[in-house]
């Protein structure tokens, strides 16, 4: 009996998120979409952290290979740096990817927010400066020498690395809030009219006032 005083609309609505349910996701009224899955962009997370490290160490020598020779000695320092970026670059890729995809499940726009993106660049080229061979940088040693190089450079390619991992891991959280916000701004995407006003909820066909 209550079923058939609904509209078609309402109706259609409930049976999607009857759907949504069944399946495990979250239903969105506003958008008619579903949530999407974290699992899958954990996986996806999981295999550009995993591409990274070859990515980072190979060409610097951390991963032995007949085509690169390292001159200066690794430390223990630089292959955590280089586990710590490539970690934090997959849980990067994996927040912004979700991201998008919660966003466009509740119809609202890209994230204006560009500032991850340089922090995270930022951080990751200062992380490959920090544990990659700085007597095989040629443009440090065109412009310093191999002495001077040695001499004022290598002793802070440590403290380099750990700010290289602090900003990562500050665009990682930037990532994490940017998240949270369409879920948090607006408890109601789908509602029409101001507060204090009358509004229609998109799974209630009678009018409410916040």
């Amino acid at each position: 009996m209550i079923e058939e005083m609904m509209s078609p609309r309402v109706r259609a609505a409930m049976a999607q998120e009857t759907t949504a349910r069944r399946k495990g996701v979250e239903f969105v009224p506003s958008s008619g979409r579903t949530m999407p899955r974290p699992r899958k962009y954990v996986l996806l997370g999981g295999l550009a952290g995993l591409g990274f490290l070859p990515v980072f160490g190979i060409p610097t020598a951390l991963l032995p290979t007949p085509y690169f020779v390292r001159m200066v000695p690794t430390t223990v320092w630089d292959y955590f740096v280089w586990g710590g970026t490539s970690l934090l670059l997959g849980a990067w890729v994996a927040l912004r990817l979700y991201g998008r995809a919660a966003r466009a499940a509740r119809a609202l726009p890209p994230s204006p927010q560009a500032q991850g993106e340089g922090m995270t660049i930022g951080g990751a080229l200062g992380s490959v400066l920090a544990f990659g061979c700085p007597i095989c940088n040629k443009v440090l040693v065109a412009l310093l020498g191999a002495s001077a190089v040695l001499a004022y450079v290598d002793p802070y390619r440590p403290a380099v690395g750990a700010i290289s991992l602090a900003v990562l891991s500050l665009a990682v959280l930037l990532q994490v809030r940017d998240l949270r916000r369409p879920f948090s701004s607006d408890p109601c995407p789908g509602c029409s009219g101001r507060r204090g006003e009358a509004v229609t909820h998109p799974t209630n066909p009678r009018n409410v006032t916040e």
